[in-house]
């Protein structure tokens, strides 16, 4: 019985000093194991923001597209090219030009409503030898003489199309000495800066929401399409101006350098995106290789593809730039929307089976920093059609966007992964984004 005794005593040790230790303090990165989760709650999901530690070095604090926007299921669609009305018969579209459907008169009025001024001429004149708009000036009562430049693709029929031009982009650019590269700029600030948008650099503005609303309706009356209610501001004020001349002297291999003479600017840009069932349609380019016999549509390589590999086709972004002198500049377009339906309604992916594959991603790798999720967001953008159903055709389909940075992220360039919402499949996997 003493032996007995003196064994129940030991394992009742044992067992006290087990409860003790585990009754301890909580870790820190977010406590022991227990305290971990690799699944967003119900109530995230309807709020679109989740925070919690998913292992000891990789977190989530991430805007996340709220469920409203997806419960119903999502669809893809063919892509359509876009073609100016009356274009098949070239002889009288060259007398009487449209620019995505608008008269000279029309764009004339679109133009007063962003930027006050008159067109310089009385109508548009195509040049054949490149299907480009004869440039214009528009001179704003701002005291600016902007040109006008648009173009149309004349390939059409080389790509399977039936019309002979189909809307390209348009632009509108200041006097020579007004732009320093703005467009290189504002992607070296947005690429780089996680905190682009932090500093004060609005102060030129009167009513930032009010100058954004102006140019949301601009590009509605000009595209006759929804423009998605989503839209970036990037400022070029001073401060971002000299956080990458500060970058730009440690890392010069991929920034330029800055002239001097641009650090006294206070510029930004307005980006906005087209509208897609709800969701914004961007384009990330992503790209499809051909596979032993596979064929693909004319249509597929209109993008710059080569002969086995294809680059998805989608919108790009619709930028408008301003400063104290209101418009500055603008790069503008309206080439691609949904066409038919290409699969119909579907589920979609739920995010938890997207962030378990974020997770198995970095469980491959050798994680020294801690690193945090910010951002889950459906969208749509082009990609291609089953090659098993036949001739690969362009299509836009919706796609979960996952990005993440290093846990300091104020000058982390971060990786992106892109993955099919509707199969879950990964398209990009950890890239990292470089302007």
């Amino acid at each position: 019985m003493k032996r007995n005794n003196g064994l129940l005593a030991s394992i009742i040790l044992v067992l006290s000093l087990l409860l003790c230790a585990c009754g301890g303090e909580p870790q820190a990165q977010g406590g022991s194991g227990e305290n971990y989760r690799t699944e967003f709650t119900e109530e995230e999901l309807e709020n679109g923001h989740a925070s919690f530690q998913m292992e000891e070095r990789i977190a989530v604090d991430a805007d996340i597209t709220p469920r409203s926007f997806y419960e119903n299921g999502l669809s893809s669609y063919y892509l359509e090219v876009i073609s100016e009305p009356g274009s098949e018969d070239e002889e009288n579209f060259v007398k009487n030009v449209t620019f995505s459907s608008h008269s000279y008169d029309e764009w004339e009025k679109l133009l007063n409503r962003l930027q006050k001024g008159r067109l310089k001429d009385r109508e548009f004149k195509l040049n054949r030898s490149n299907y480009q708009l004869k440039n214009g000036k528009y001179r704003g009562e701002n005291g600016r003489t902007y040109t006008v430049w648009a173009g149309w693709s004349g390939w059409s029929k080389k790509y399977g199309l039936d019309s002979n031009f189909n809307t390209a982009g348009a632009t509108l650019v200041p006097p020579k000495g007004e732009n320093f590269e703005l467009d290189n700029t504002i992607l070296k600030i947005e690429g780089n800066f996680r905190d682009y948008g932090d500093y004060n650099d609005l102060d030129f503005l009167q009513d930032p929401d009010e100058t954004a609303e102006k140019i949301r309706k601009f590009l509605e009356d000009f595209s006759g399409r929804k423009i998605h209610e989503q839209y970036k501001f990037v400022p070029a004020g001073q401060k971002n101006l000299e956080r990458l001349h500060e970058l730009a002297e440690k890392e010069d291999s991929f920034l330029s350098e800055l002239m001097e003479n641009d650090m006294d600017k206070r510029i930004g840009e307005f980006i906005f995106y087209y509208d897609i069932d709800g969701l914004p349609f961007k384009d990330f380019g992503l790209n499809y290789f051909l596979q032993g016999d596979e064929t693909a549509s004319k249509l597929c390589y209109w993008n710059f593809s080569s002969q086995g590999t294809l680059v998805a086709i989608s919108e790009h972004e619709q930028k408008v730039c301003v400063d104290e002198k209101g418009l500055l500049e603008m790069d503008i377009s309206n080439y691609r929307k949904p066409g038919k339906v290409y699969k119909e309604k579907r589920t979609v992916t739920e995010p938890d089976k997207i962030l378990e594959q974020v997770k198995t991603y970095y469980g491959r790798k050798l994680v020294l920093e801690n690193v945090v999720i910010t951002d889950m967001e459906l969208a749509y953008t082009g990609y291609f059609s089953d090659a098993s159903e036949g001739e690969v055709q362009p299509t836009i389909t919706p796609v979960w966007v996952v990005t993440v940075y290093d846990e300091a992220g104020k000058t982390s360039r971060g990786k992106t992964f892109v993955y099919d919402a509707l199969t879950g499949e990964c398209r990009v996997e950890g890239q990292t984004v470089i302007y």
